[in-house]
């Protein structure tokens, strides 16, 4: 387990341990616990819970000798699988609009960039584009973009399915704006919204639908308004809380731009506020993921 425990970059959590390491006899946590009391592995604590990480001196010799054993290519391969399944698991509205779920991947960006180079390796496209996916909230406020945008732009998309397709593309839509390329986020945003569409996926297609129109609320405002409307029907259809409360946010911006009375913009603020709600998603989460709602 120690050799194997050296493949995670930055530690792990006692889940991702048990979903990398075979051990012979024991289980997991029960080794773990006992190279801890040996103090080979350290026990950290956060507000998630408990990580677990080899001293660098130990790290190292572990690497050398998973490097040189037969089971190598197993373990690293596990270790991509479980991480790609993992971020894959917080689901399409956590991963795009969840503070606290980009707290989660932040804590193991490392673990991920470790999956994404096994990945790449591997061809595995649609375990990359889980990843790649998985990160968009981060990469709006914390990550770098040029790693996001050589991220999603390592996955061939022909090898997937039209509604992961529309997540990856949504994804890259997303680097882009951060990267101030606003023509390549409304195409890239387009293609997603029709991907997503045609998928039948109404939570990507409304908020696809919100990054084309952060791009025209000022030079197009009425056709902004046109695409959060839409956006909004389409997020409560499905019951996308928090995608519906983004539109609503945004339209209320727009309507700023197109002179509305403040009532009317003070209704749709109250309704985005009203469906915000739940761990990392504040009365405030809306207003923040524009930054500009004031």
């Amino acid at each position: 387990v120690l050799a194997q425990m050296s493949v995670f970059a930055g530690g792990c959590t006692l889940a991702a341990a048990e979903g990398v390491c075979t051990p012979a006899g024991e289980p997991v946590e029960e080794v773990v616990r006992s190279l801890v009391a040996k103090s080979l592995v350290v026990a950290d604590h956060d507000r998630f819970g408990s990580r677990f990480r080899l001293l660098e001196t130990v790290r190292l010799y572990g690497k050398l000798n998973l490097a040189s054993s037969a089971q190598s290519a197993a373990v690293r391969r596990r270790h991509a699988t479980w991480f790609a399944a993992w971020a894959d698991g917080f689901g399409f509205e956590d991963q795009w609009a969840c503070s606290e779920v980009a707290s989660r991947l932040r804590a193991d960006i490392d673990n991920l960039r470790a999956a994404v180079d096994s990945l790449v390796e591997a061809r595995d496209h649609l375990r990359l584009a889980q990843i790649a996916r998985a990160c968009t909230f981060l990469w709006r406020y914390a990550f770098s973009v040029t790693e996001a945008l050589g991220w999603t732009a390592a996955v061939d998309q022909d090898r997937l399915a039209p509604a992961d397709r529309a997540r990856l593309l949504l994804a890259r839509a997303e680097a882009e704006y951060v990267d101030n390329d606003y023509d390549g986020m409304r195409s890239r945003a387009h293609d997603a919204y029709r991907e997503a569409v045609d998928a039948g996926d109404d939570a990507v297609a409304a908020a696809a639908l919100t990054i084309m129109a952060q791009g025209l609320s000022f030079p197009e405002p009425e056709r902004a308004d046109e695409l959060l409307e839409e956006a909004a029907e389409r997020a409560n259809r499905c019951g996308a809380r928090r995608v519906e409360a983004v539109a609503l946010a945004l339209a209320a911006l727009t309507g700023r731009q197109l002179e509305w009375p403040m009532e009317r913009r003070r209704r749709l603020i109250e309704r985005a506020t009203a469906l915000c709600g739940g761990p990392g998603w504040d009365r405030g989460c809306a207003f923040g993921h524009l930054g500009m709602i004031h």
